[in-house]
């Protein structure tokens, strides 16, 4: 072997070591980085109950939030659609604290043998929401834009409605919102205030009730063949998009949005940067 050769395998030896090396490190930090941004999920208790939150945190280096993003799913917890709309928005960069509707209320029919439950239900989101914050070590006062799909999205609806959650909530997104309340009552003394009607069933209606709302910015994002409401009768009951309604018809087959999940989840993006962009904006 000449003297050159061997110099020659010698280097590439030598650059293919502290190419290996350079690999090694960044892959490193890449599982680092991904385990630093990767959903955790956190048990707490709730009153009696328990509920598991699903939080997911942005890159190390990311700014103090102007928000916390709080998603409760549907009916089915979270997986389907809830989780993947859960994941997208982790995805995004956004702190989330996501949560199961039904883990979330359940008991709440039941245990008020249909006596008004309204201050119950809002009491066990405000336990929610605290304790996601001090489980990310966010301060007490970041506002929070509220999320939901379904029966979450009903929830999305009264909190954003009610004057004692309203004053710390940012904005609100709504994803396949229903006409009426599930099992939540109110006082009959409230009854027949702006934005608070039944239907001839009892059921509180989610439409009237975007009265309460006020000025906050209001997301809807609905199916053209959801089978509770389908996106049109969405756009009559809302009226108009105006400087703080938007409604977002995606053309799918159901409720769960099927075959349209990529339109749902780009409608998703854009609500969010919409809703938020008040807090945002430099």
């Amino acid at each position: 072997m000449s003297c050159l050769s061997h110099e020659l395998r010698t280097s590439r030896v030598a650059v293919g070591t502290f190419c290996l090396y350079v690999l090694t490190i960044l892959c490193g930090a890449m599982i680092a980085a991904q385990a630093d941004t990767a959903p955790t999920q956190k048990t707490i208790n709730v009153g009696t109950r328990t509920v598991k939150l699903t939080l997911a945190r942005p890159t190390a280096d990311a700014p103090p939030p102007a928000f916390l993003v709080v998603f409760a799913s549907g009916d089915g917890g979270l997986r389907g659609v809830s989780k993947s709309l859960l994941v997208h928005l982790s995805e995004q960069n956004y702190w989330v604290a996501g949560f199961s509707s039904p883990e979330a209320f359940k008991g709440i029919a039941d245990d008020s043998k249909r006596q008004p439950n309204y201050a119950g239900a809002r009491d066990r989101l405000v336990s929610i929401v605290a304790q996601a914050k001090q489980a990310m070590g966010l301060p007490e006062q970041t506002p929070i834009l509220i999320t939901g799909m379904s029966r979450g999205a009903n929830v999305v609806v009264a909190a954003a409605g009610d004057t004692v959650l309203k004053p710390g909530i940012a904005g609100a997104v709504a994803i396949a919102l229903t006409r009426e309340f599930d099992d939540l009552t109110v006082p009959d003394t409230v009854m027949g205030r702006p934005g608070v009607q039944a239907d001839d069933q009892g059921r509180l209606q989610t439409y009237p009730s975007l009265q309460r709302l006020g000025s906050m910015r209001l997301a809807i994002i609905q199916s053209t063949n959801d089978s509770y409401v389908r996106s049109s009768e969405s756009r009559r009951l809302l009226g108009p998009d105006t400087p703080t309604r938007r409604l977002y018809e995606i053309a799918s087959k159901n409720h769960s949005f099927g075959g349209g999940q990529e339109p749902l989840m780009r409608a998703l993006d854009d609500a969010m940067a919409w809703v938020g962009q008040s807090l945002t904006a430099p």
